[in-house]
């Protein structure tokens, strides 16, 4: 389902208060995620793989667990046919806390190792008037698939978005990605057959 004119925030034309806009929008996500961080401080949902008996529990994740995310996230990108660079991806997630323009649910196992996590990225429908958020990136990690931690992570990331008021999520994977295909649509997604999606790149 398509929200607006696009999944991902677009840049509005510069003008003299563009700066002045685009600080009360950072300020407003900023009161917006903290108060959410503030109120789910104690959500954690908690799961059982049945295949291999790990308890998982699933939470949304601080600056204060970049060690635990950063390893996953660089996993994740690697995944996706980056080079290895943990230095890079713990900085790019230092950044993303310090502003306050994410949301990153973290899955952990038993051992208090990183088994998942989902970002989310925030952004906004003109025609509707309201917030969204975009689920750029979901990862779990090798010892922990098939065990229901993808569907957690999904279910307190859209938990999340409904508790801050967002009136919608959207996502997107490859053609493809079966497994990611049969996961979203397990879990009430729908595949966007109205649209048509265009992209460029620099």
């Amino acid at each position: 389902m398509r929200f607006g004119s696009g999944r991902r925030p677009h840049m509005a034309p510069d003008h003299k208060n563009d700066r002045s806009a685009r600080a009360s929008v950072a300020l407003f996500l900023r009161k917006v995620v903290i108060g959410a961080l503030l109120a789910r401080t104690h959500t954690r949902r908690n799961i059982t793989d049945a295949r291999t008996r790990m308890s998982i529990t699933v939470r949304q994740a601080t600056i204060h667990e970049l060690d635990l995310v950063a390893p996953l996230f660089d996993a994740y990108r690697v995944f996706y046919g980056q080079a290895s660079d943990l230095a890079a991806a713990t900085r790019f997630l230092r950044e993303r806390f310090q502003h306050h323009d994410a949301v990153v649910m973290v899955a952990i196992d038993e051992e208090g190792a990183g088994a998942g996590f989902v970002q989310l990225y925030p952004f906004f429908s003109s025609v509707r008037m309201a917030r969204l958020y975009l689920l750029n990136d979901l990862f779990v990690a090798p010892h922990a698939r098939r065990g229901g931690v993808g569907a957690a992570l999904m279910h307190e990331a859209t938990a999340f978005a409904r508790a801050v008021g967002a009136v919608g999520m959207t996502l997107a994977t490859a053609h493809t990605n079966l497994t990611a295909q049969r996961l979203y649509e397990s879990l009430g997604w729908k595949r966007d057959e109205e649209f048509r999606e265009y992209a460029i790149r620099f």
